[in-house]
Formats: structure tokens, sequence, C-alpha cells
């Protein structure tokens, strides 16, 4: 299944809770930041993600 979750406009407090659950529970998550302005650093989004296990 593919979904696509926005991050909404400032930082990582704008995630929908719905769009979190969701990244949270993805096998594989993509940060598009080529045509985006994040306004947050990437390491704060990823400590919002459980931790990873090596396959």
């Amino acid at each position: 299944m593919l979904y696509l979750v926005g991050l909404g406009l400032s930082d990582e407090t704008d995630i929908t809770v719905r769009g979190l659950e969701v990244v949270k529970k993805a096998s594989r998550v993509y940060l598009e930041a080529y045509t985006s302005i994040l306004l947050v650093d990437q390491s704060v989004l990823v400590s919002l993600l459980p931790p990873l296990h090596p396959y």
C-alpha cells in the first residue's frame, strides 16, 4: 500500500495524527526534500519513528 502523507506547514508537530500512525507502521518511508522547503531538521523527523530493524 502506498500512502502520501504531508508534513504540514512548518515543523514536525503539523503532521496529522493519522499520518503519523501510518508512517510509524510503514516498512519504508521516503522524505521528499527536493521540491519542498523543510523548516525542521531531518533528524527530528526520524526521531518520531520507531527504531529501525535490519532485514
